[in-house]
């Protein structure tokens, strides 16, 4: 049973603040640096997705502080226990350590194992569905990108 307390104010403005400043390290950083400006006469430019995405965390994330600090209920919020917040640790180095790894394994040597892990991570304990969809999912993700978007994953 989660515990209750005033920890989940601090919670939450740390939280805010984290997402309010990796948004803005994508707006201010990753996405001029990663996203071509070039565009056709009449075509959308291809940062703007990602500048939208990043400016609605922002908001989000601003929004999240601002609610924390200026609106006290007085009510005791449930606190998550320790185990959530060194699952979600644990997952995030997965990942980042998968993503990094992208460019030199390639799409599917990566996908399918962390397609897998993402299942079981999240409760599943089906081998049968976690098998199916580890590959399955990857697979129409990678023919989907090279058919549809004519984008050639590694």
């Amino acid at each position: 049973m989660p515990r209750k307390g005033p920890g989940t104010r601090r919670i939450n403005v740390v939280a805010g603040g984290l997402l309010a400043a990796m948004a803005l390290g994508c707006i201010l950083w990753l996405v001029p640096l990663q996203v071509s400006e070039g565009t056709s006469a009449g075509d959308l430019p291809p940062s703007l997705i990602p500048y939208l995405s990043a400016g609605v965390v922002f908001l989000l994330a601003i929004g999240l502080v601002l609610q924390t600090l200026l609106r006290d209920t007085g009510e005791a919020l449930p606190v998550p226990p320790g185990s959530v917040l060194s699952d979600l640790l644990l997952a995030s180095a997965v990942t980042g350590v998968i993503l990094l790894a992208f460019s030199k394994l390639g799409f599917l040597a990566l996908a399918i194992p962390l397609t897998a892990g993402a299942m079981l991570f999240a409760g599943g304990r089906n081998r049968l569905v976690i098998a199916a969809v580890s590959i399955v999912f990857p697979l129409l993700v990678w023919l989907g990108a090279r058919s549809i978007f004519g984008v050639y994953l590694p």
